[in-house]
């Protein structure tokens, strides 16, 4: 009986939905809209950045993702930080990350991401 409730008490805390993904995120980082990278790539290039928005389009692994807010979107990678998401299309997140330019496009190198 013992056992059978140690297996139980296992599998409730496995599925659990976790919030945060990644590195914690910095609590003295204000958030930046997207439109301020967009308009100005390489005054962010290899700044640390906080955004909040909604997820547009995902990996189906959960490796990138696009955020938007009312001001625009940018392409997220999580790859090179070794960590992923689950599938969360349409929620809300605020992510911490790294400004880079890619191919003359801004993008974020996620190292941490958390649910609203």
């Amino acid at each position: 009986m013992k056992r059978l409730v140690s297996l139980i008490t296992i599998l409730l805390i496995s599925c659990q939905v976790k919030d945060k993904y990644g590195k914690e995120i910095p609590q003295d980082l204000s958030p930046i809209k997207i439109r301020e990278i967009l308009n100005s790539p390489t005054s962010y290039q290899n700044k640390e950045v906080l955004v909040i928005g909604k997820i547009t389009a995902e990996c189906g692994s959960g490796c990138w993702f696009f955020i938007q807010d009312e001001t625009g979107q940018i392409y997220v990678d999580l790859a090179p930080s070794k960590f992923a998401i689950p599938q969360r299309i349409g929620k809300e997140v605020i992510v911490y990350g790294k400004v880079e330019i890619k191919h003359g496009e801004p993008m974020i190198i996620g190292k941490g991401v958390k649910f609203k």
